[in-house]
């Protein structure tokens, strides 16, 4: 379920790569200046997944670099009915192997010069949100050989912006938890940070369920676009192409800020984020009652 997604699942959403048993393809689509990714999945069966990213990443495109350490927090909304969801991680990335002697710094990093709270899962308290979104951060890591003396620190400053929040369309009610929206022209507002200037990612995924006709589950389409966090934007109608009428699409909007350090020959990815899911059936054809 998506309300127990984990905070490293946000990476596998723009690390579109990061899995096992995939081959890769890359084009560039013009003029519309488009970074295409086809990946074929052997494994558990046949998938073929197309990805396209509308525009440019900007500074998302970190979060495609590969580190030996993560260090992160993440906030996430799985509805609009649903209070954030703060996750904090400090260790090893997704693709390390962890030792027995665990993550050597976890102890020593530091949030706005207090302890950093890993593992940290919790509902989102006033307290907790304020002491982390909509401002300007500092994580300190320490240096292996000087742990214990915070003059050797390297801090990595980053801005969090406000948590992120889907203003339209609205969910009323639980009875319209899949509204039905029409594709072209499709128009999402949220609440803008004129803070943050990494603008907002948006990602869509259809994973071949239809609610009428027939349903192609060896299919797999995402798409993801970059707009600037001016709090709306009308979507692209070309995120929409090949997926049919009715069928049922997750958008997750997403946005925060990241950074690479290298620390003692090892690198160390660090970031902050927020994101909320809105799940939907798309309409392509819209006909009048005779």
């Amino acid at each position: 379920m998506k309300n127990n997604i984990l905070f490293s699942t946000i990476l596998l959403y723009l690390c579109f790569i990061s899995c096992s048993n995939l081959s890769t393809s890359y084009d560039d689509i013009s003029p519309k200046q488009q970074e295409a990714i086809t990946i074929i999945q052997t494994y558990p069966k046949p998938v073929t997944e197309e990805s396209v990213i509308l525009g440019q990443y900007g500074k998302y495109r970190k979060y495609l670099d590969s580190s030996d350490y993560l260090i992160g927090i993440s906030s996430s909304r799985a509805s609009q009915f649903d209070a954030p969801i703060i996750k904090a991680y400090a260790g090893f990335s997704d693709y390390r192997v962890e030792t027995k002697s665990g993550f050597p710094l976890a102890d020593h990093i530091k949030l706005n010069g207090t302890p950093f709270p890993s593992p940290f899962n919790t509902k989102s308290s006033s307290a907790c949100s304020e002491s982390v979104f909509g401002k300007s951060i500092s994580i300190s890591i320490p240096k292996k050989s000087t742990k214990a003396s915070s003059s050797e620190d390297i801090n990595i400053e980053l801005y969090a912006p406000k948590e992120i929040e889907i203003l339209s369309p609205k969910i009323e009610d639980n009875a319209n938890l899949l509204p039905l929206l029409y594709y072209d022209g499709l128009v999402i507002e949220w609440n803008e940070d004129t803070m943050n200037e990494n603008g907002v990612v948006f990602i869509l995924e259809w994973a071949g369920e239809v609610v009428v006709g027939q349903e192609s589950p060896e299919t797999a389409i995402r798409r993801t676009c970059v707009v600037k966090d001016n709090g709306a934007t009308t979507l692209d109608s070309h995120l929409f192409d090949g997926i049919p009428d009715t069928a049922v699409c997750h958008l997750t909007i997403l946005r925060g800020d990241i950074d690479l350090e290298d620390i003692d020959g090892e690198s160390y990815k660090v970031l902050v984020e927020s994101h909320e899911f809105l799940s939907f059936i798309l309409i392509r054809e819209i006909r009048n009652k005779s």
